[in-house]
């Protein structure tokens, strides 16, 4: 596969559609002055962005004050996904997945948002474990 094979998402506003038409909720705002996605998979939410032409899926921890938080949140304080969107007839595929410290790899736009956002919860269930 060589470059001309890669989809060229330039902006949000094609993310945007591609998630919506998934059925997927997804708000345009602005995150720390970069415009990104709020995308929303039952209770759970993070951002989704073009980087570099590869889609970024971020996810931060905001309770890094709470009892026994620092330390966890030092380790899961950024979930960060990085894939490149390739088109086909039927949606998108990814290519070069990586999640760290989750090693989720998925093969489409909707699997992707969708795995991303159970080891979001999973994490979420974690680290109420850990600080109740």
């Amino acid at each position: 596969m060589d470059s001309s094979d890669f989809i060229q998402v330039s902006d949000l506003r094609s993310l945007d559609k591609a998630i919506r038409k998934l059925g997927i909720e997804a708000i345009e705002g602005v995150e720390n002055g970069v415009p990104v996605l709020t995308v929303t998979i039952g209770r759970t939410l993070f951002m989704a962005t073009i980087h570099n032409q590869c889609l970024k899926l971020m996810y931060r921890l905001r309770e890094s004050d709470q009892p026994g938080g620092v330390d966890f949140s030092n380790k899961w304080n950024m979930y960060n996904f990085m894939g490149t969107l390739i088109p086909f007839t039927d949606g998108y595929a990814m290519k070069h997945e990586t999640l760290v410290s989750n090693g989720i790899v998925a093969g489409n736009l909707k699997d992707t948002l969708t795995c991303f956002a159970q080891s979001i919860s999973k994490f979420q269930n974690e680290w109420f474990t850990l600080t109740t």
